[in-house]
């Protein structure tokens, strides 16, 4: 949750990588600031419990709750893993919820919603998990569509993902179908 130790700890590792660190004397001191945090952390971890909201869910009606996960503060709703809603939190503890679209899903027909994700808006089917069609989408909330309309390993569709580079090209067959390529490479086979 510390990113400026987090940072510290990389800068050390490829200190180490390239020979300038000692490894061993590193982790002593690593571990003489760590061990103390986490004594503490093992003393106070049940006290960390999901904050209760006047929110209802909207699928089921249960009261939604705030959640502490890897990246940070979420919504998501008690009657997990009943029902499965979730959603992100702004950096005034806002919920963001989904915004419907006039949109369908080419898969099912289903309305699609534009979501946050950990890299910005998408959209998605409605229907998720049954139907796992998304869409990046660009800077005016329009939809990328895929300029490769069928994966070349498998047959299946491709999708525009989003990762920690930038977008790119995926089969939505994923994790069965690992094709992937940068945009511009697939632009440039299109053309």
């Amino acid at each position: 949750m510390d990113k400026k130790f987090t940072a510290q700890m990389e800068e050390n590792l490829d200190h180490i990588a390239s020979g300038d660190f000692d490894w061993q004397s590193m982790m002593k001191e690593f571990y003489g600031h760590f061990s103390s945090h986490y004594e503490n952390a093992l003393k106070n971890m049940d006290k960390i419990k999901d904050e209760e909201t006047n929110i209802k869910c909207p699928k089921c009606g249960s009261p939604m709750v705030i959640k502490w996960g890897r990246n940070g503060r979420f919504y998501a709703c008690s009657a997990f893993p009943r029902c499965k809603q979730t959603y992100t939190m702004d950096s005034n503890g806002k919920m963001i919820r989904d915004e419907d679209t006039d949109m369908k899903c080419p898969n099912c027909k289903s309305p699609m919603v534009m979501k946050m994700g950990r890299y910005g808006k998408f959209l998605s089917c409605s229907q998720y998990p049954r139907c796992k069609k998304t869409f990046a989408v660009d800077e005016d909330g329009k939809p990328i569509i895929p300029p490769i309309p069928k994966c070349p390993q498998c047959g299946q569709d491709t999708v525009i993902r989003v990762g920690r580079r930038g977008k790119f090209l995926a089969c939505s067959g994923y994790p069965k179908c690992h094709f992937s390529m940068s945009l511009d490479e697939a632009k440039k086979k299109n053309s």
